[in-house]
């Protein structure tokens, strides 16, 4: 007799609602038979359930026979709650199956997010009750490598959107993987062979992602087939069939950045990558504007043109196309990732956008800078050229260069980057033919 391993929670699931400091809990066994008859007739088989906290201390412990049709219920007092990347606290768990002798027959373990997320009026959900801003990415699960390659690339991932600063992820493809999965799950049913191992390993690796997010902080939501919005999908269920049993939902559209396109569309990402810096860069005839600071977008300094930050729900940039993509190439941040880094990061950073740096109609040169700081000092061939204070974005005009290359240096507080770029490629970035 052992576990369903296949089931919510590798066979051992817990149900709870939280209210008035206290966590409810009802467990839900799965086996891989029926044990109901066979617990009554057959030897005396209990289910223990073991519950520690991050310091190794038990704090719930449960028992029951097998027989028993009533379910195990269980209350925990003043829990530790999950709260994000801020707080991702988790409970380890344990569930043994304990024959008439003491010896035990098979054991699952787990882990226990305690946590509560609410559709609001406002549209963004609540988490515990408390407001809670979303700052989503959509991700593609690795479809590349082995096992292990993929739950490695799937940590990397996660751990450089930490660093962003997002706490949640949109799971594309999520529909279209689990149909794949039900599809060859019912060719088993009719006798086709040769699939269980696939179909099992490609399971595993979307409950190991949704594992490495309850690690993390991350919250996940997966699309729906015929569904412009995305439901809150948890680890149980996997097992379960069922997407998003907590009808928690949220609207995931173009204007949210995507960690890296798909193969086909690496190249499409990169070039509009471009295109949205030389927007934000236009010629010094139209005017200098003043950097704004309204939440969601920033009037560029540069001539007074409008650029969105990523997750505004009115951003105008890939609306109806292709997200934009972090990582345009697959491997290296683009401009939307210092633009995300700027709004959502949490370490001072600044960078200079290698597009950004155009040669003005006086011989002089323009460029933007991302950071988080409130100042930046730029300098030209190791000469502080200028301070800016704004957010987020900083455009410098009428820059000079008296050497064959560009050499440029920003400093935000306690934080700078250095660039240089030779005269000649900067001429390059004029034909946008390169980028096809």
């Amino acid at each position: 007799m052992r576990f369903d391993e296949n089931a919510p929670g590798g066979g051992a699931e817990a149900v709870y609602r939280l209210e008035n400091g206290k966590a409810f809990l009802e467990w839900k066994l799965y086996f891989s038979e029926d044990v109901t008859e066979q617990g009554r007739n057959g030897p005396e088989t209990e289910a223990r359930i073991y519950v520690t906290d991050r310091e190794g201390n038990l704090v719930l412990e449960c028992r029951q026979q097998l027989w028993e049709e009533e379910p195990l219920q269980s209350v925990l007092l003043q829990p530790r709650l999950w709260r994000g990347v801020e707080e991702p606290y988790l409970y380890d768990t344990e569930a043994i199956l304990v024959d008439g002798s003491g010896c035990c027959r098979d054991r699952v373990r787990g882990h226990l997010p305690l946590r509560s997320l609410s559709n609001r009026q406002s549209g963004s959900p609540a988490l515990n009750g408390a407001a809670w801003e979303p700052r989503a990415v959509r991700y593609f699960l690795p479809d590349k490598g082995g096992a292990a390659d993929r739950r490695r690339q799937m940590e990397k991932d996660l751990r450089m959107l930490l660093e962003l600063g997002a706490n949640c992820v949109c799971l594309d493809g999520w529909d279209e993987g689990r149909a794949d999965l039900d599809e060859g799950r019912a060719g088993l049913d009719e006798g086709l062979g040769g699939l269980d191992e696939n179909l099992d390993g490609e399971t595993e690796l979307y409950r190991y992602f949704l594992q490495l997010c309850d690690r993390l902080g991350f919250l996940a939501f997966g699309k729906r087939k015929g569904s412009s919005e995305h439901v809150w999908i948890q680890e149980a269920d996997i097992g379960a069939g069922v997407m998003g049993r907590e009808s928690v939902t949220m609207a995931c559209g173009a204007e949210v950045p995507v960690l890296r396109s798909r193969k086909e569309d690496i190249a499409v990402s990169r070039k509009k990558d471009i295109l949205v810096s030389r927007e934000s860069l236009v010629s010094r005839e139209r005017g200098a504007g003043t950097l704004q600071g309204e939440k969601g977008s920033a009037a560029m300094g540069c001539g007074g043109a409008e650029t969105r930050l990523p997750g505004d729900r009115e951003s105008t940039i890939g609306s109806g196309q292709q997200a934009e993509a972090l990582l345009p190439d697959g491997e290296h941040p683009g401009p939307c990732f210092y633009r995300c880094l700027a709004e959502w990061g949490r370490k001072p950073f600044v960078h200079i956008v290698p597009e950004s740096v155009r040669k003005m109609e006086s011989g002089n040169y323009t460029a933007l800078c991302y950071s988080n700081c409130d100042k930046v000092a730029l300098y030209s061939d190791g000469l502080l050229f200028e301070f800016k204070s704004g957010e987020r974005e900083f455009c410098f005009q009428e820059i000079p260069a008296k050497s064959p290359c560009i050499m440029l240096a920003a400093e935000g507080e306690g934080c700078g980057e250095s660039l240089s770029v030779h005269k000649s490629f900067v001429k390059q970035w004029k034909n946008e033919d390169i980028w096809h």
